[in-house]
């Protein structure tokens, strides 16, 4: 016979993830990058994202920073001193 059993999970308020660890999920919450506080790409006016087409013919998408903050394909920037707040 099953039991059932009631579980609890924490969700990030700024991108939904979610876990069963609370310190854990704090501690994403507190540098997650949907979260304008933490100034990362994702979040910032200057983040761009176009297609590329392989040579196989495979699309990618890549991101990068019109202010140069970043690189194409390279990992984002948090607590960036370029950051600015979309639609400003």
């Amino acid at each position: 016979m099953v039991i059932a059993y009631k579980t609890t999970r924490y969700r990030c308020p700024y991108c939904d993830k979610s876990g069963a660890n609370k310190k854990r999920m704090q501690e994403h919450a507190n540098d997650c990058i949907k979260d304008e506080n933490t100034k990362a790409c994702a979040t910032c006016s200057a983040d761009q994202s176009f297609w590329l087409r392989s040579d196989s013919g495979s699309l990618t998408r890549e991101n990068g920073c019109a202010k140069g903050a970043r690189e194409y394909g390279k990992t984002l920037v948090k607590r960036c001193p370029h950051w600015q707040a979309k639609g400003e």
